[in-house]
């Protein structure tokens, strides 16, 4: 992915010639985590317009609706998801283009192909950005009722991309680390902030090399390969992802004894023996508000000394919610 794709894209959603859209409006993107999601989303911002993105294993309905209620106007996406897109421009009066990764141009329904578009000379002034103004569209995943969308300003973003990039927080800002470089594998989606911010764009910021997995629940084969045989190092956990981990591949009792998880703080430890020459290091998702004396890591000493890379509050805590590895 490079800078000229963004800007291509920013000029082609713009032009009269492409989705003809207009600073402040909404781009919705329908998309797992692949490279092509980089230039999407910035190709957005840079011409002035607000991002949304949906899971892309949400029904056809829910991506409607949550597209529906943020005011979308023109769809990024994959073939597999054409049909979503087709539907909710069904349901829109005014929308303004498709653009499909992998897909061709069909004009008749609107449709771009992602690469020709890119290709073509899209002619477009790009617009001043106001730091303050909305650039993304965040929804919650809908746990208590219907998904709510957040509006996050290009500051916000920025803001939060600075804590992460203190040396303190994370070590590629030390100065032993100022020339190495990593290849980090990502495994949240980038369509939820975390995903986004705290993993995508703070490895872009640094520098490294990351590799995404479209869809994780397809590909732990990928997953334990890379991270065996490649050196690709898995950067970041959530609780959630360590539990499938934990009860699907016992190979991960050998290397965690046991852990405790309170507010969703989650501590992976690791065995350098185990995973070969791969030194892993994991992020946490801490709870702002969870007290110190509710905050127990471990229970039994490693091998090794674990090396906490960052920390970032993503959600709500939930209290008395052990988390233990599972035997055998």
């Amino acid at each position: 992915m490079t800078y000229e794709m963004t800007n291509r894209m920013a000029r082609g959603l713009l032009s009269q010639k492409g989705c003809a859209m207009r600073k402040n409006d909404v781009l919705g993107l329908l998309l797992p985590n692949i490279p092509e999601f980089v230039p999407a989303l910035h190709g957005g911002l840079l011409a002035g317009l607000s991002v949304t993105f949906a899971n892309p294993l949400y029904t056809a309905e829910e991506v409607c609706r949550q597209f529906e209620n943020a005011g979308v106007t023109a769809i990024v996406t994959l073939p597999m998801l054409l049909p979503v897109a087709e539907m909710f421009r069904s349901k829109v009066k005014q929308y303004k283009g498709t653009i499909c990764i992998g897909g061709k141009h069909d004009l008749d329904k609107n449709i771009y192909g992602f690469e020709q578009f890119l290709k073509e000379n899209h002619r477009s002034e790009l617009p001043e950005i106001d730091c303050h103004k909305t650039a993304i569209l965040p929804y919650s995943s809908g746990t208590t009722g219907l998904p709510k969308g957040v509006e996050l300003s290009h500051y916000n973003l920025v803001a939060n991309l600075a804590q992460g990039s203190h040396p303190s927080i994370s070590k590629y800002y030390q100065p032993e680390y100022i020339d190495k470089k990593e290849t980090i594998l990502t495994i949240p989606p980038y369509f939820h902030i975390y995903g986004l911010n705290a993993i995508l764009h703070s490895v872009l910021k640094s520098k490294n090399h990351i590799v995404s997995i479209p869809r994780y629940l397809w590909h732990f084969r990928i997953l334990l390969h890379s991270q065996l045989n490649a050196q690709v190092l898995p950067k970041t956990v959530t609780p959630y992802l360590l539990v499938i981990l934990l009860f699907l591949y016992k190979f991960l009792s050998n290397s965690v004894n046991s852990f405790t998880s309170h507010f969703h703080l989650t501590v992976l430890l690791y065995d350098e023996k185990h995973f070969r020459k791969s030194s892993l290091n994991f992020k946490l998702a801490k709870h702002t508000h969870a007290p110190p004396e509710r905050t127990t890591f471990f229970e039994k000493p490693f091998s090794t000394e674990p090396h906490i890379v960052n920390a970032f509050c993503i959600t709500k805590g939930i209290d008395n919610y052990p988390l233990r590895s599972a035997e055998g």
